[in-house]
């Protein structure tokens, strides 16, 4: 799994939380990769990505799922608070936070093996 933050201070969160989840047993970590970037989303290459999680507003999106499509291999995504328009997430799953006591907020797990050019040029190149 590759986990792209802007801010180099939310990536070493990020990076914490995975140590920390590890270490509490939440998943295996001899079985699942997990590298967190500090970078622009829409300048990594995505080739060795097999799963990313995105928190981008809805034009970064846009710009993104093209990227994804064209690098072959990431085709399982998540995002955080938006999905992609025009595309039906697999699943959907709200995700209580601890700072905003009884909110629940939305994390889509979206399905790309099976996306084709035209879906992956879609209207979703609009800015």
């Amino acid at each position: 799994m590759v986990g792209i933050e802007l801010s180099s201070d939310r990536a070493q969160v990020a990076r914490n939380n995975v140590k920390e989840a590890i270490k509490a047993n939440l998943f295996p970590s001899n079985k699942i990769n997990i590298e967190i970037k500090c970078a622009n989303a829409l300048e990594v290459d995505y080739s060795d990505a097999t799963v990313a999680f995105l928190y981008l507003m809805r034009r970064g999106l846009r710009l993104i799922k093209p990227l994804l499509y064209r690098q072959g291999n990431c085709t399982r995504v998540v995002t955080y608070m938006t999905g992609f328009q025009d595309v039906t997430p697999k699943v959907v799953v709200k995700c209580k936070v601890r700072h905003h006591q009884g909110a629940a907020w939305p994390v889509y797990l979206f399905d790309f093996s099976k996306t084709t050019p035209q879906e992956a040029e879609s209207s979703d190149m609009r800015s």
